[in-house]
């Protein structure tokens, strides 16, 4: 969950920080006071792109960050990045007035990416543009797989779909490519120069190493050769030290010295001799060599050529047999490879009726839940039903799905994006969201006044349904309505303050009796007695239903 936002030089806000708790936090305040710009900040934090424009007047920044508590993903995430964390997740972002962006993850910075990897389906922003979203009939289905689980089924037919595909698009290439004699002779010369240069990923590793060998046994052979030189030239080491076991050899205050040289020359003269014997034992074939280097040469001039390594040539080479069969026996060809893609389609199809079978037993149960929902949020005559049409077979499968709706008894189904009020697409967009932030496991959903057209009883159910939201989600929400503010755990107040002829936004935890006084003031604009007590009714009936 997220337990703290801060906040500075954003928009109108200056600084702030704010304390959340789990469950469900409640944002009030007059218009214009900042509320929205939360969510903004939110979003960015999230992984939206920001601009420059965010950038407080007069200053040269904008920075947010959250401190979140660490739950099982954000921990394999930051592991796989090598990012140390302990039980909680910091994140930064800082908005340069010259357009410049940081992200940072527990200090350590990142990729917008990232940002993106680490909270998909984690943090939920709904706002006016998710509400066109659920609406567009084009993500229809993608919600219904979600609720299906048919990710297996689903992975399994894309992989034939994809094979399929790639196929039949090579052929129809192919049957549009003009027929080429020229291309032919360049494809047939080029495989014989493969076939010649009988290449292999496993000779190439192999010259490699043995001509890594070569060059370190040249090198050390050479050491070899001056020590013996150093050692057997004239006036070399030997002579030298012949020399000098003769002059000491009658001299007998000498004679334990000259035991000791003695001894060291003939063990250094059998040592050598060693050496010399191990030295003339190696034949440094230089035919050997130069196979070796006039090979790797061949090799790397092909790699050259065309332009790809040993593993790339031998595909090459495979594409074109393929390109020279096609050319030379085309009708035969053609008419196998249209028996192949056929086969490839079956196989695919069957599938995508398979798929198409699980989405419709799995949309029965959705359009269940959806109408429970919506009875909860008092559309006690809704019809939900999911509209299901063939179409030709594309990646998605052969089902359009587009979700319908009736709102109201005698009415008949219409479009999802048909349905009339304000209120009732909030209702409808409320429940839609309960079932979905409960399949993606969502740690964060914040509502930006989803509760807009909406008032009174409907007001008060609304509200208990993002309560029971918050039982296994944290929830933020944005609300300018009092039944919805009762069934807050955590209420904050937002207002703007000026000084020094500069407004700013802030924002107050509120207490108890502050709570009662601002439910008054959202519901009848005036704080006294009357009112006050009909706060304190509203929040006692919310808890009562909590």
């Amino acid at each position: 969950m997220l337990k703290r936002l801060n906040i500075k030089n954003y928009a109108i806000i200056k600084d702030i920080s704010i304390e959340f708790s789990k469950g469900f936090n409640v944002f009030t305040g007059e218009t214009g006071a900042g509320k929205s710009i939360i969510v903004g900040a939110l979003s960015c934090l999230a992984g939206q792109r920001a601009d420059s424009s965010v950038v407080k007047t007069g200053s040269d920044k904008s920075v947010i960050e959250g401190i979140f508590d660490i739950n099982d993903k954000y921990a394999a995430l930051l592991t796989d990045a090598s990012i140390d964390f302990d039980d909680e997740l910091i994140v930064r972002r800082v908005i340069n007035k010259d357009g410049k962006n940081s992200i940072f993850v527990n200090d350590n910075s990142v990729t917008l990416n990232f940002l993106n990897k680490l909270f998909k389906d984690d943090i939920d922003i709904h706002s006016q543009k998710e509400n066109f979203y659920l609406l567009n009939a084009n993500n229809h289905l993608r919600l219904l797989d979600i609720y299906a689980e048919d990710r297996d089924i689903l992975e399994e037919y894309h992989e034939l779909f994809n094979v399929y595909d790639k196929r039949k698009k090579e052929f129809d290439s192919f049957l549009e490519e003009d027929f080429n004699l020229r291309d032919l002779d360049y494809f047939k010369y080029s495989l014989e120069e493969i076939n010649n240069a009988n290449l292999s990923i496993q000779e190439e590793e192999d010259l490699l190493n043995r001509e890594k060998y070569y060059k370190s046994f040249k090198k050390d052979m050479e050491r070899v050769r001056m020590a013996l030189s150093l050692y057997n030239d004239d006036r070399g080491i030997k002579d030298l030290l012949y020399e000098l076991r003769r002059s000491i050899a009658d001299n007998e205050l000498l004679k334990s010295s000259y035991d000791v040289i003695n001894d060291l020359y003939y063990s250094l003269e059998d040592e050598m001799n060693n050496v010399s014997n191990t030295f003339e034992s190696f034949d440094l074939s230089e035919e050997e060599i130069n196979h070796i280097e006039e090979r790797l040469y061949e090799i790397n001039r092909l790699k050259r050529k065309y332009q790809t390594d040993i593993k790339g040539i031998l595909e090459l080479k495979a594409e074109l047999i393929i390109k020279i069969n096609k050319f030379e026996d085309r009708e035969n060809y053609i008419q196998k490879e249209t028996e192949i893609i056929e086969k490839l389609k079956e196989k695919a199809f069957k599938k995508a009726k398979d798929l198409s079978k699980i989405r419709k037993e799995k949309a029965l149960q959705l359009e269940k839940n959806v109408i429970k929902e919506l009875h909860d949020l008092l559309l006690s005559n809704v019809q939900f039903k999911i509209d299901f049409q063939d179409k030709n077979m594309s990646f998605d499968g052969i089902d359009d799905v587009e979700f319908m709706i009736s709102l109201n008894a005698g009415e008949s189904l219409k479009a999802l994006n048909k349905v009339a009020s304000g209120g009732e697409i909030s209702r409808v967009m409320l429940g839609l969201k309960t079932i979905f932030t409960r399949l993606n496991n969502t740690s964060l959903v914040v509502f930006d006044e989803i509760d807009n057209g909406v008032s009174g009883k409907v007001a008060f159910t609304v509200g208990k349904k993002m309560h029971d939201i918050a039982k296994d989600t944290m929830v933020i929400a944005i609300t300018h309505l009092a039944p919805v503010a009762a069934f807050a755990d955590n209420h904050l107040y937002i207002y703007k303050s000026d000084s020094d002829g500069i407004t700013s936004t802030t924002i107050k935890k509120l207490n108890d009796e502050e709570i009662i006084s601002e439910l008054a003031m959202i519901s009848s604009s005036i704080i006294n007695g009357q009112t006050k007590t009909a706060a304190q009714e509203l929040i006692e009936r919310a808890n009562s239903c909590k």
